[in-house]
């Protein structure tokens, strides 16, 4: 009985020996003999010129101006929008006027805060409503 198993085991782990090298033989003849090599492509700026970026989130205004050192540029976070437009009710909007007014002169981004799915997906698939001025 030893000897059946035994031999059923050698016969099983040398039919996998056989099966498992003629994969690897098959693997490597499908790869090409000379490969071509692929081109680098090497990008370059256009615009060299570093533009330094403050984010300021509607939480953490004062009502000082922001000094230029911190920033070219100003990116405000931000509004939110609402089931008809943009929600004028949430702190983010009332918090604008406040940052126009901190960032006197220099250039500006507007965030539109999107972190509710039950608010955004329905603006992100429905276009026309994109577009809506209020």
């Amino acid at each position: 009985m030893k000897g059946i198993l035994l031999g059923v085991v050698v016969l099983v782990l040398a039919l996998g020996f056989v099966v498992f090298n003629s994969n690897l033989k098959e693997d490597k003849k499908s790869a090409p003999e000379n490969p071509a090599p692929t081109k680098a492509h090497v990008l370059s700026a256009t615009n060299s010129k570093e533009t330094k970026l403050l984010f300021v989130p509607y939480w953490g205004q004062t009502q000082e101006r922001i000094p230029d050192s911190f920033g070219e540029e100003l990116v405000y976070f931000g509004i939110a929008p609402g089931s008809d437009g943009i929600d004028k009710e949430e702190p983010g909007y009332m918090g604008l006027a406040r940052f126009e007014a901190i960032s006197e002169g220099r250039d500006t981004l507007l965030t539109l805060r999107m972190i509710d799915q039950n608010m955004s997906f329905p603006i992100l698939k429905d276009k026309p409503r994109q577009k809506k001025n209020n």
